[in-house]
């Protein structure tokens, strides 16, 4: 039997991710506390470091800028402003969303950028 190529993808994927988002909480007393709350645990995915060097245009110095990609697959949704964990060999990184992800037959991926603390 032929595997998709989602399938076949996912087979390949290693890594494992978290996505933890911040919302408002009632609280018995009647206020409101903001909380984390994981949305997805344990999900197949993969990340990828990219790094693009470039020169400035007004010294000339060479400037390095990586890019990190995580793929996952296209049916996972993530919420606009969540924190974003994902497990390789036991070590975590953590990000948060850039934008709409890129939407493929077979997966999707998504940009990321540093994690900053909830405001």
């Amino acid at each position: 039997m032929a595997l998709s190529t989602g399938r076949a993808l996912r087979l390949l994927w290693r890594d494992r991710v978290t996505v933890v988002t911040y919302t408002k909480a009632q609280q018995p007393s009647g206020l409101t506390k903001f909380e984390e709350r994981t949305v997805l645990e344990g999900e197949p995915c993969k990340l990828s470091f990219a790094s693009v060097r470039s020169v400035s245009p007004t010294d000339g110095e060479a400037l390095v800028v990586q890019t990190t990609k995580l793929f996952l697959d296209k049916g996972v949704g993530i919420p606009p402003g969540s924190k974003i964990i994902v497990t390789r060999d036991g070590k975590d990184y953590v990000f948060g969303c850039s934008g709409e992800p890129g939407r493929y037959s077979s997966h999707q991926e998504i940009v990321l950028e540093p994690y900053v603390e909830y405001a």
